[in-house]
């Protein structure tokens, strides 16, 4: 039993039908937007199925539907006028699939090189051999030569693929051609480089934004001069600010950030500079405390600054200096007034910067002897009374001899020596007392001892205080203070409160 004859549905036409549009004007035909539609949705669908007795109306024939009408019918031995075997109608069936399917392909690449590209001003030719050879393809289907329509499509394709990836890689070097004129702020180069872009992708973001931004390079490059103009001058504030208005028109500006650093870095060595001479200034008017100011705002901009460490050394040391030339000046003027507590604190007050300061060691030994020889000669003279012993009476010589030996002998001393000098004149010499008493009563006299029992006793004293004691069996003792100066009235003493038994 004979196998039923294959049927094939109808396709989308190739190629062919566009041979009669005009070419250089539109490249990508309104016919082929059809074919892509039709070869994207699965138009290439066939089925065999068995041959219906009656024959399936066409509607009347034109260049391409002819073409599909003649891909349609059964296949067959055109030498013999008959269908083909099975065997043969496979490969028949196998070579229309691989010619289907590579036109497909080809319709894609040639879509998507007309959705990404404008080709006509730069790929033209190529373009348009592509598309002869498509054509090709097209004749070859239409006569049911698959397999040189398959040879013809993929030669197309790639021919697309090619121009696609020509346009692409002169796309790109347009884009960094323009990219590196920007960084050099060529405004010329990069506006050029930009619209060659641009020509070949139309609505590319990127060259529409380095176009943007060549057109503003000439404003920045007035702005960029002005602001080197202005560091030159060391306007670095104003410099900052065209940088500032650079950033506000092109935040992307090559060098701008270098340009602000460079500036910061300059104005904090300006400042530094500043500061220096500042400091050296109130230096050398030694005026310490405002130098260390400077110098130590130095170092908060600059760590490590050795001229505002040795400055501020040296700055100790004038101060230091200075601190002790005023100590000595209050040291001096201390003693010339004879105030030698002053004198005492102002020499500490040195030595306290440095201990090996001879001047303030010395003075220090003087104002101290000094305050020690007023202070001893006030303690005679407060308790003159006391002079009455023999030994305070040899101690407060002793004490006015070595106020003699002090130096310089200033007016306040030598007055106060003078005064313990006629005390202890007056304290010196013996006066006769005459004291009286019951005869009953023993006597005792501080610093001279017993005096027994008497009704008269004259006893020579030197002026001063004296304890007089006496006692009696059966009487309470009698204690009584004795004052003595010349022309001393006699002095009695004698127990007279006798005791209860």
């Amino acid at each position: 039993m004979a196998e039923p004859p294959v049927v094939i549905k109808p396709v989308a036409p190739p190629l062919s039908h566009l041979r009669s549009e005009r070419r250089g004007r539109d490249l990508l035909r309104p016919a082929l937007l059809t074919v892509v539609a039709t070869v994207l949705v699965g138009a290439l669908v066939w089925v065999f199925t068995v041959r219906a007795p009656t024959p399936v109306a066409n509607p009347p024939p034109t260049p391409a539907s002819a073409a599909v009408q003649a891909t349609d019918n059964p296949p067959r031995d055109a030498a013999a006028g008959k269908e083909l075997a099975p065997f043969a109608s496979l490969e028949y069936e196998r070579q229309l699939a691989a010619a289907r399917t590579q036109l497909e392909a080809l319709v894609q690449v040639q879509l998507m090189l007309k959705e990404s590209m404008q080709v006509g001003a730069w790929g033209a030719a190529a373009y348009q051999a592509a598309m002869d050879r498509a054509t090709e393809g097209d004749v070859a289907f239409q006569a049911r030569d698959y397999e040189a329509a398959s040879a013809a499509y993929a030669d197309a394709t790639r021919q697309f693929q090619s121009v696609l990836q020509s346009g692409q890689e002169r796309f790109e070097k347009h884009l960094a051609d323009g990219n590196r004129a920007l960084a050099a702020r060529d405004a010329d180069a990069a506006s050029i480089a930009f619209a060659a872009a641009l020509v070949i992708r139309a609505d590319d973001t990127r060259a529409l934004a380095g176009q943007d931004r060549a057109a503003k390079l000439p404003r920045i490059n007035e702005l960029l001069r002005q602001a080197a103009n202005a560091e030159l001058a060391g306007r670095f504030n104003d410099a900052l600010a065209l940088y500032d208005e650079v950033a506000a028109i092109d935040p992307a500006t090559s060098s701008l950030d270098e340009r602000r650093a460079h500036v910061a870095s300059e104005t904090r060595t300006q400042r530094i500079r500043d500061l220096l001479t500042t400091g050296f200034a109130a230096l050398e008017a030694r005026e310490v405390g405002k130098a260390r100011t400077a110098f130590n705002a130095v170092l908060a901009l600059d760590p490590d600054n050795a001229v505002a460490n040795g400055a501020l050394q040296q700055a100790a040391n004038t101060g230091d200096f200075d601190r002790i030339k005023a100590g000595e000046k209050r040291g001096t003027d201390a003693e010339a007034r004879e105030d030698w507590a002053a004198a005492i604190a102002a020499y500490e007050q040195v030595l306290a910067i440095d201990g090996a300061i001879e001047f303030a060691r010395t003075g220090l030994v003087r104002a101290r002897a000094h305050a020690e020889a007023m202070q001893a000669l006030a303690a005679i003279e407060a308790e003159a009374r006391k002079l009455s012993s023999p030994a305070r009476f040899e101690a407060a010589r002793q004490t006015l001899a070595s106020a003699r030996r002090q130096a310089p002998l200033g007016p306040r001393l030598r007055a106060r020596i003078d005064a313990v000098e006629r005390l202890l004149q007056r304290y010196e010499t013996p006066v006769d007392v005459t004291l009286t008493s019951d005869g009953q009563t023993d006597v005792m006299l501080s610093t001279v001892g017993a005096l027994g029992r008497f009704s008269t006793h004259t006893v020579a004293l030197r002026p001063g205080e004296y304890t007089l004691v006496g006692s009696r069996p059966g009487c309470r003792d009698v204690r009584r203070t004795l004052l003595v100066e010349p022309d001393m009235q006699p002095v009695s003493v004698q127990c007279e409160e006798q005791l209860t038994p």
